[in-house]
């Protein structure tokens, strides 16, 4: 659900390994499509990254 409050999680990753973040629509919603704002910070470096999502293709970030 839509909120202000922003949804914080903190993952580790195999740096040896590729990773990848998927965001899946479970549902469209009221407006479609669905969108976030990822914020990634590895330690060193702060990225913003926006991703959408629908019913035919889902939001992606890899680690390649």
């Amino acid at each position: 659900m839509l909120s202000s409050k922003p949804l914080t999680l903190s993952l580790k990753i195999d740096p040896v390994k590729d990773n990848e973040l998927i965001m899946c629509a479970e549902n469209l919603g009221s407006i479609s499509p669905n969108t976030a704002l990822m914020i990634i910070n590895d330690g060193n470096n702060r990225y913003q990254v926006n991703i959408s999502s629908n019913k035919s293709s889902n939001g992606a970030v890899s680690s390649i």
